[in-house]
């Protein structure tokens, strides 16, 4: 246990670099063809038709023995014949170097199983002290911490616990480690040491298993008196709950700590929250002035009360405080915003040389940022807006070529174009640059469309690896091959935040969907995702497939054709507003898969939905896609008005639709609500990548041909 963490760094680093040279390009990694049955069996839970083959597969000497006696050991933890799981694990460990460090943690569980603390305990210090990947380390010392705790050894396992706490870690680990935290103090008789750590362990995390436990030994330590939660862990729940889109539940938390006495920085965080939660309320207004009062982040909170007060109509002193941060915070990363938030204030009430002023001080100031890529953008919308097409021309081309990966590129080139057409001048070129260079964003999506350009061809999926008998690959594709998703993908997303190979973001989100995470999947493949779609990167049928991911198919398909749309447009709409996450509330309360308000889903289904009721992924894909094709059918098949009504509402939508029409693309820019106007473009963006990606399948679906912006 005195392994330096450096030198664990290192040799991490090491295995990386050898990883991500080793693996050029992301494939699927399917099992060994002789191990492929057996595979499937011990994942399916059916070990018992499965182990006779890998009695007979593992006397097999090399890598097949090898992977056939992990499969075994893995059998028998699973049936509790925890002494030939060790000696199988053992096996592994010694004859098969890239499953040995997970072979020796799996044998020291098996050991601790069984009741060999000892034996588990001298496993897992020399496993911990032997540099195995950080994931596996984490968990070791995890499991360490428990052993020293049963061997009484409660001194050594309270320095372990406070590493681990010292730490980022997940959720689960995070309260796993203080309600063992609590009994490795409350072994010592350390009695006030041991209340705080059941307290956290009990509240700090919603659902965690160990909740009722540590409940109970804290009354214990209290005599039975009542026991409540510590401003501590009041604020660790309320974060979580916030993060789970529990907004009532964690003002509530956050509320009660503020009523303790908190460190400065934790009581200005408490109250930054608060403000988040409120905004749209005066109370929102009060309680970024006292998160900017107490903490040292003295810009975000004068940002956030501009927004607060821009939010109840208090335009001139939310101007007053954004001007504060981008003269007197200028280092600050809330400069940039404030400068944006200046030019939109500008812009919304009819000052468009303020507006400008603001856009091109941003440029200037800060070129690399986010605001900075749509300052220079608006500037050219600006001038196109009033009708001066060769100032926009040359605005949008000076930014498309200036910062040639920015989100905006496509949309300067496009717009451009747009500019030159106005002018009366040949666009071709510029729209075919456009199709070109990005041809799935958005942008590129209506260049084709207005330049009569045909589609990408999909390209080929990669082939996919399999292990052999003579070839040992890394431990990360033997996991994988193997069928233990969870360990492979948390190795690859170790290695993908070490090096910027998307190869690994693409097998880390090919990990994840195997385990029928999508959400995580279409998460880890981000950065890939950007790559294909703006940084002129090439991408494969499976970066995709996996970005773009037919979750939920049978549901969604079968809820399509009940409502009479296009299932794609679900996919889409489902995937930009949950990213498939089935358990998703946002701010205003929607919730699950598509966003659904409990209020709206019970005029729908016309029974009480609680947000219970639609976080259950059948029913809230049948609501929603039934309540998106009503939107459909009352705004007469128009796409760009059903997705603003699906956004913002019907009325919103209605509002919108009495605009001006006469140039689709002018038309989606004008939409005066951000929120909606981008929400449209994005929808729209992964609708057609979704039809282009599954085109065999969409041939023969007239809902979905032809929409127009």
């Amino acid at each position: 246990m005195s392994r330096c963490p450096l030198a664990i760094g290192a040799a991490w680093l090491a295995l990386a670099v050898a990883f991500s040279t080793h693996m050029a390009s992301a494939a699927p990694i399917l099992p060994q063809f002789e191990l492929a049955t057996v595979v499937g069996a011990v994942h399916g839970s059916k070990c018992a038709v499965a182990v006779d083959d890998l009695r007979t597969l593992g006397e097999r000497p090399g890598p097949t023995g090898a992977r056939a006696q992990y499969l075994l050991a893995h059998c028998h933890l699973r049936t509790g014949q925890t002494d030939a799981a060790r000696d199988a694990f053992d096996r592994v460990a010694s004859e098969f170097s890239p499953l040995a460090p997970y072979a020796s943690f799996y044998a020291a569980s098996a050991a601790l199983q069984d009741g060999h603390l000892d034996d588990a305990a001298v496993r897992l210090e020399h496993l911990l002290s032997s540099a195995p990947p950080p994931p596996l380390f984490r968990r070791g010392r995890m499991l360490y911490a428990d052993t020293l705790i049963q061997l009484g050894r409660h001194d050594s396992a309270e320095a372990v616990l406070l590493r681990v706490l010292a730490e980022p870690t997940d959720d689960v680990s995070f309260a796993r480690a203080w309600w063992l935290l609590g009994q490795a103090t409350e072994g010592q008789k350390k009695i006030p040491q041991a209340a705080r750590a059941y307290r956290m362990a009990w509240w700090s995390v919603p659902e965690a298993a160990d909740a009722d436990a540590a409940l109970a030994h804290l009354r214990v330590l209290q005599n039975d008196r009542a026991v409540e939660p510590s401003a501590e862990s009041r604020l660790q729940r309320a974060r979580r709950l916030m993060a789970a889109g529990e907004f009532a539940a964690a003002e509530g938390e956050f509320t009660a700590a503020l009523h303790e006495q908190l460190a400065p920085d934790a009581a200005s965080d408490a109250w930054y929250y608060l403000g988040r939660i409120r905004l749209g309320s005066t109370k929102a207004v009060y309680a970024f002035e006292q998160a900017t009062t107490m903490g040292s982040d003295v810009p975000r909170g004068l940002f956030w009360q501009g927004r607060a007060l821009a939010s109840v109509g208090r335009a001139g002193a939310a101007q007053e405080r954004w001007a504060r941060v981008a003269r007197d915070f200028a280092g600050s990363a809330w400069a940039p915003f404030a400068l944006l938030s200046l030019a939109g204030m500008a812009d919304v009430h009819g000052d468009l040389p303020a507006a400008i002023r603001w856009m091109r001080e941003l440029a200037e100031r800060y070129p690399q940022t986010g605001p900075a890529d749509e300052a220079r953008w608006r500037v050219g919308w600006f001038a196109y807006r009033a009708g001066r097409y060769a100032e926009a021309e040359r605005e949008f081309l000076d930014a498309a070529r200036r910062f040639p990966s920015a989100w905006r590129a496509p949309a300067c080139l496009y717009w451009a174009a747009k500019a030159r057409m106005r002018l009366g001048k040949n666009s071709q070129e510029l729209l075919e640059a456009v199709a070109q260079r990005f041809p799935l964003t958005y942008y590129g999506q209506r260049a084709r469309e207005v330049a009569h350009l045909s589609a990408p061809e999909v390209p080929p999926a990669p082939t996919a690896i399999r292990p052999r008998e003579d070839r040992v690959l890394s431990g990360l594709e033997e996991l994988a091959a193997l069928g233990f998703y969870e360990d492979a993908a948390d190795l690859a997303e170790e290695l993908a935040r070490t090096s910027p190979d998307d190869a690994l973001a693409q097998t880390a989100a090919w990990l994840h969907a195997r385990a029928g995470e999508h959400r995580r999947s279409v998460v880890a493949i981000a950065p890939a995702l950007r790559s294909v779609l703006i940084g002129g990167a090439r991408g494969d049928r499976e970066l995709w497939s996996l970005a773009y991911p037919q979750a939920y198919w049978p549901a969604v398909r079968d809820a399509a054709e009940t409502a009479g749309i296009d299932p794609y447009l679900v996919l889409a709409v489902m995937r930009e507003e949950s990213t498939f996450d089935p358990r998703a509330v946002s701010p205003a309360g929607a919730v699950g898969l598509l966003q659904l308000m409990p209020t709206t889903a019970s005029v729908v289904a016309r029974a009480a939905m609680r947000p219970v009721d639609l976080m259950d992924p059948q029913t809230n894909i049948l609501t929603g896609t039934q309540f998106l094709g009503g939107q459909l059918r009352s705004f007469r098949g128009d796409v760009v008005l059903a997705l603003a009504a699906y956004n913002a509402g019907p009325f919103a939508a209605r509002r919108i639709a009495r605009r001006p029409r006469t140039d689709p693309d002018v038309f989606l820019e004008s939409i005066a609500i951000a929120e909606t106007r981008f929400y449209v473009q994005h929808v729209l963006q992964t609708y057609g990548i979704y039809r282009w990606l599954y085109r065999q399948q969409h041939e023969g679906n007239s809902a979905a041909r032809g929409y127009r912006p």
